[in-house]
């Protein structure tokens, strides 16, 4: 018994051998201290080395079955790291100024957005000399590690994507979306849900009791149920506001404390409101356009 046990062991080692080798180059890659790259060329190594002792181990079934799964395991490894080839390239993420829009002409309501670009490594790029850059983020591997894995997880998602999501929770929200509404949510240069409280605003500005004289910048995603709920990006969002002459602003609840962090810190002149759910969001717009008469 103990000679079985001890030569079911010796049959785990490729495996277990493999697993190690690819867990220290992942710490390595995550280290910066490989690229992507050469990363994925270490394991096709691995899956070379293993077909190697496959050959060498052909007449001896129990340790070449066990080479073979070992070479099944880490092909499927390399499949499951192949785009991280495709990502070494990305040195840097700037948040840019965006201007607030209106979608639905007269509703009063504005979008706040920014305006994201990636940027490769070596290339000359300025934005006016910072003047239209709130924010960069210099890309390290573990990051480039994260939006891999971020993208894998959504091929199984049900949803296709966040604009999908959105589109349907207004559905749920509106009788009837209208017509910008739609041609705004079939926009190529827009990605994310953090405008669906505007638009549900923006949309509500088409029935006959809504009246709102103030421009208001908005920000903030919903569910189908109508909740507002947390974003990214809002303190960018904040002084692209204040720059394009708001007074007024909503943003989510769960954002509020950071938004008035940077109306102080920057001594901005807007009023920020946060909000739970549309229907605060429709108070605190009677609320201002009762004030400003």
């Amino acid at each position: 018994m103990y000679g079985l046990d001890k030569r079911n062991r010796l049959l785990l080692l490729p495996f277990t051998g493999v697993g190690f080798l690819y867990l220290s180059f992942l710490c390595l890659y995550l280290f910066d201290l490989l690229s992507g790259a050469f990363f994925v060329l270490l394991l096709l190594m691995l899956i070379v080395m293993c077909a190697i002792f496959i050959g060498v181990s052909i007449n001896v079934r129990p340790t070449c079955r066990s080479f073979i799964l070992s070479s099944i395991f880490i092909s499927f490894l390399v499949l499951y790291e192949y785009p991280l080839l495709f990502m070494d390239d990305s040195e840097s993420i700037h948040y840019l100024y965006y201007p607030t829009h209106e979608v639905v002409e007269g509703s009063g309501i504005f979008i706040a957005s920014v305006l994201t670009a990636y940027v490769m490594e070596g290339a000359d790029t300025e934005f006016q000399n910072g003047i239209n850059q709130y924010g960069v983020i210099y890309i390290d591997n573990r990051l480039r590690y994260k939006d891999k894995v971020d993208s894998f997880y959504g091929l199984f998602s049900t949803r296709e994507n966040m604009d999908v999501t959105m589109g349907e929770n207004l559905s749920f929200l509106l009788e009837e979306i209208p017509l910008e509404i739609s041609d705004y949510l079939t926009r190529e240069d827009r990605s994310g849900d953090s405008s669906g409280l505007a638009l549900t605003l923006s949309s509500l500005s088409k029935e006959d009791n809504w009246n709102n004289e103030v421009p208001i910048a908005v920000t903030g995603a919903i569910d189908k149920d109508g909740n507002v709920l947390e974003v990214g990006l809002i303190q960018e969002k904040v002084q692209i506001a204040a720059r394009d002459g708001h007074t007024h602003m909503i943003v989510p609840q769960d954002n509020l404390s950071e938004a008035e962090k940077i109306q102080q810190e920057y001594s901005l002149s807007i009023k920020i409101s946060g909000v739970k759910n549309v229907e605060d969001a429709i108070e605190i717009i009677e609320k201002w356009n009762e004030e400003a008469n």
